[in-house]
Formats: C-alpha cells, sequence, structure tokens
C-alpha cells in the first residue's frame, strides 16, 4: 500500500537543492495522511488528507509544479461518473459509502489498515475514513486537543463527537462497528449542510463497497487481470516474479504505480549490483531496459494524470547516463523510498 512519506526520503529526493528545500517546507506545513500509519502519532488534525504513494507522491508535487492528488490531475468533476447504490445489503458493514445526488467519488484506497473514500460535489469536498478499532481512541484525543469540546451528533445510530475546524470545516468520529471506526470530514460547506450529509451516509461491506465505485474503478476480481495487462509489455529481469506485484488499490492510476515502480525497482538493483560486481554486462543490460522507459504503455497512460511517471523516468534517466563517483549518493540512493521499492 502506501508507505509513509519520512523526513528523510524528502531529504533523498532526487531534485536540485533549492527545490529540495521547498519541498521539505512543504512538507512541514501540509501534512500528509497514509493509509499505513501504525505508529501512536495520528496525522494532523488540520491537514488536507491526501491519497499518496510512497515519497514519490512528494516529488511529483515538484516534477510537475502541482501537489499531486490521488488519481485526478486536478480538482475538476467534469466527466466523472456518479456513484452507483449498491443495493440492498447496504445498511451492513463496517466502511461507509455517501448517497447524495450530486456527489461523485473522486478517490478510492482499500489498504491492510483501512481505506478511504473522497467525494466531490463543486468546491464541496466530503472524506470518509475507516481505520482499525484500536486507533479510535487516540484519534479522538488528537483531534480533541487544539480545538473546542466535541458535540455530540447521531451518525449511522451511533453518538459520534463532532469538532469544527472552521465554519467551512467540520470532522466527527464514530465509534467502532466492527474491526474499524470511522471519521468523516466535510470542507466547504457549513455545519448544517455537513449534518445534512452525515444523514446520507450508508454502512457497507466490502463488496457493497466495490458496487458502490464508478465504472472506471478497479475491484478485486478485475486487479489480478489489470496487473497483468500493465505488465506484460514491460522488460523485465531475469527471474522477476510477476506474481509479486501486490495491490489492493481501486484506480488504475494506483495500480500502475505499484506495477511500474516494481519493474524500475528492479532494474536499479540489477545495475546497482553489477555494477559493484563489475559485471558490465548486466548493469549494461538495466540502462538498456530502463532506456525504454518513456514508451511504457502503463506511464504513458498515467503521464496526464499526475507527476508519478515523471518521477520514475527521473530515476531511469540517473541510471542511463551512468552512476560514477560524481554521482551524488543521495540522488540515487534514493529510489528506494521514492519508487516504494520496499512495499
Amino acid at each position: 500500500m502506501n508507505p509513509r512519506i519520512t523526513d528523510e526520503a524528502v531529504r533523498l529526493l532526487p531534485v536540485q537543492e533549492g527545490r529540495a528545500e521547498l519541498l521539505e517546507e512543504i512538507m512541514a506545513t501540509t501534512p500528509l495522511e497514509s493509509l499505513d500509519q501504525t505508529d501512536d502519532v495520528p496525522p494532523s488534525r488540520r491537514g488536507r488528507w491526501l491519497p499518496v504513494i510512497g515519497a514519490a507522491a512528494a516529488v511529483a508535487a515538484l516534477v510537475g509544479g502541482v501537489m499531486w492528488l490521488g488519481d485526478q490531475a486536478d480538482s475538476s468533476t467534469e466527466n466523472l461518473p456518479v456513484a452507483t447504490s449498491p443495493g440492498a445489503a447496504i445498511d451492513g458493514g463496517d466502511r461507509a459509502v455517501l448517497l447524495a445526488d450530486g456527489w461523485v467519488v473522486r478517490h478510492a484506497i482499500e489498504g491492510l489498515h483501512g481505506g478511504e473514500l473522497g467525494y466531490v460535489n463543486g468546491s464541496r469536498e466530503l472524506d470518509i475514513h475507516w481505520r482499525p478499532a484500536a486507533t479510535y481512541d487516540r484519534y479522538v484525543n488528537d483531534r480533541a486537543a487544539d480545538n473546542a469540546p466535541a458535540e455530540e451528533v447521531d451518525v449511522l445510530g451511533k453518538t459520534a463527537l463532532m469538532w469544527a475546524y472552521s465554519a467551512n470545516d467540520h470532522t466527527v468520529i464514530r465509534p467502532v462497528e466492527g474491526q474499524f471506526t470511522l471519521e468523516v470530514r466535510g470542507m466547504g460547506m457549513d455545519e448544517k449542510a455537513f449534518r445534512a450529509l452525515l444523514g446520507q451516509l450508508r454502512l457497507v461491506g466490502e463488496s457493497e463497497l466495490e458496487a458502490h465505485l464508478p465504472a472506471h474503478f478497479v475491484t478485486g476480481a478485475e486487479r489480478p487481470t489489470v496487473l497483468a495487462e500493465m505488465l506484460e509489455p514491460l522488460p523485465l529481469p531475469d527471474g522477476f516474479d510477476r506474481t509479486g506485484i501486490k495491490s489492493e488499490e481501486y484506480t488504475r492510476y494506483h495500480l500502475g504505480a505499484r506495477v511500474s515502480g516494481a519493474v524500475a525497482c528492479a532494474w536499479i538493483e540489477q545495475y546497482l549490483e553489477a555494477r559493484k560486481a563489475g559485471d558490465a554486462m548486466r548493469a549494461t543490460e538495466a540502462q538498456d531496459a530502463l532506456g525504454t522507459a518513456r514508451d511504457w504503455p502503463v506511464l504513458r497512460e498515467m503521464e496526464s494524470e499526475g507527476d508519478w511517471s515523471a518521477v520514475l523516468w527521473n530515476y531511469a534517466d540517473i541510471v542511463v547516463a551512468g552512476v560514477d563517483d560524481q554521482t551524488p549518493k543521495d540522488v540515487i540512493g534514493s529510489y528506494r523510498g521514492g519508487l516504494g521499492c520496499d512495499g
């Protein structure tokens, strides 16, 4: 899934010094939340929740000149399909969906440590997070730390706690249901409008959640086929395990990053190992393979939707140009965090 963006990963990003300093400032002032965060410090209370793919999402903020927001290149809702009702089983489960006219799903993520759905309606946004039950107390304590006392509000039949970050920005945390606790945040709307949307949430299980997603999202049943199709035209090192690429993402963009990142990581590792061993043939093979990266169909598909492709091409260019004693170690050494090589 989505590894946390660490200070070390940011420091090692292969960007010019001035841009790297700007990125560190951005990361310090714009907190990012990852689904795989399992430590004891919840994400920032006020920071905008952003779905990310490893430290490479931070590189993308500078490579393309804009902060990458999930699978959409911008916040436009034109041509986004409207989510559908999953049907009769909608009132059972421990995740939640929104059933309200005019709202469309902008991003969806499911992982080992929960998941999230992001909806948009014009300038208004609603994010739904489901997190492991054991995290309930620390998220409540975190939200309460810098805000006025919470108000009690009914959310899906349970008494939940609501805080106001501003007149048009509210969040509510619902007690545990099954495996998860829910947090719902509404931005760009007043409290009355937010409360009205809370009344249009419904509990669902995993299968009902997938049925709710628009057709362009990738379900669990479709995912193996999509991963195989993305992988098929790419050059692979000897011994590459096609079945080793695991993902629970719902968007082609996230899946494409997982596939292309795994292949690029394998070639970079071969190049560095071959260079260390003095094996010129294997080093050249890796350089030749990464030299084709700009023609990989999956990266071409992703190019207009975000900056992952540019990030990967940056690393590929470094390898193709050749790493020597004059190459700063941090530049190529950052690839594992930058491309999410460790999963």
